[in-house]
């Protein structure tokens, strides 16, 4: 049987020489392949190439973590806390996004990611969690990427639930940003003890899920690997 094609999107800076250049975390890459596909970093240039030609060639797309998008996309000024995407990543990103909405993809997102599906859907984001929300808990852990530290409870009858089998999960954190808002045709399955949403959904048509954590970091507890082989298996040519 073919293993599933997951695209994942890379970050995008400028190196100390000045040159641009395109990066990704190798977790992302472990985490797609512990899950049952196989990796294909995406290439951001979509303004010089058929992005639905790219598209075409993986059956799932992985939205990535990174820095912030840019408020102006719902209507508000930017926060001083906020550091936002180089430009060309934000313009690629979201068109991945669209695009691979528009042709029916698996789409898992994470931290970033979960935000950019949102947005890309017509959803708002909390632009700073500490200074917006009343008593919040630690989204931004100083601990090791792969030690969870806080609790999430999920809703039962979820997707999320679905794959999970649990009504909490301890999950690791490194965000300042959250789903507000989220757009039509998502709902929230999952929110941290202090009301922040920890993940977003769509219908069961598709398999579109977003997480505010990084579970591609802890992949070494059974239930985080299992959002990766759900998302793949959703891949799978049918």
């Amino acid at each position: 049987m073919t293993k599933p094609v997951i695209g994942i999107t890379p970050d995008f800076d400028l190196g100390q020489d000045g040159r641009e250049r395109y990066c990704l975390n190798n977790s992302y890459v472990e985490a797609v392949i512990a899950g049952g596909g196989i990796p294909l970093i995406l290439p951001g240039a979509a303004h010089d190439i058929d992005l639905k030609e790219v598209l075409s060639r993986v059956d799932g797309v992985l939205l990535t973590g990174g820095n912030d998008h840019d408020p102006a996309l719902f209507g508000e000024p930017k926060h001083e806390k906020a550091e936002l995407l180089h430009v060309h990543r934000q313009q690629y990103e979201l068109a991945i996004a669209r695009n691979a909405i528009q042709m029916g993809k698996s789409i898992m997102g994470i931290c970033l990611g979960s935000q950019t599906l949102n947005l890309a859907m017509g959803g708002t984001l909390i632009q700073d969690i500490p200074s917006q929300i009343q008593e919040p808990i630690i989204h931004s852990q100083k601990e090791a990427r792969s030690k969870a530290t806080h609790k999430v409870s999920i809703v039962k009858e979820t997707l999320l639930h679905s794959i999970v089998g649990l009504d909490e999960i301890m999950v690791n954190s490194f965000h300042h940003q959250a789903v507000r808002e989220p757009a039509p045709g998502l709902t929230i399955s999952a929110k941290a003890e202090d009301g922040v949403v920890e993940s977003i959904e769509g219908d069961k048509k598709q398999f579109r899920l977003g997480v505010q954590w990084h579970p591609e970091c802890l992949i070494h507890k059974k239930e985080h690997l299992a959002l990766f082989k759900a998302f793949i298996q959703a891949s799978m040519k049918k």
